[in-house]
């Protein structure tokens, strides 16, 4: 997945548009400082492609208040 290049003033911006779980808040915060959807899902506990689906629902999340 791709990486993302957003200013800490557009991340929160964009947390203060969009409902994050808790759970997909961390797995934002991690994939901020780029580690591995093994590595989120090792800190989160969840399989690695629950991770992967959740970016993807994160992205679209995103891609709707830009």
């Amino acid at each position: 997945m791709s990486r993302l290049n957003f200013t800490k003033p557009e991340i929160a911006y964009i947390k203060s548009k969009i409902y994050l779980r808790e759970d997909d808040e961390k797995i934002l915060d991690l994939w901020l400082v780029e580690k591995t959807n093994k590595e989120i899902a090792a800190e989160v506990k969840l399989a690695v492609s629950t991770v992967a689906r959740r970016k993807d629902i994160i992205l679209k999340k995103i891609n709707k208040v830009l």
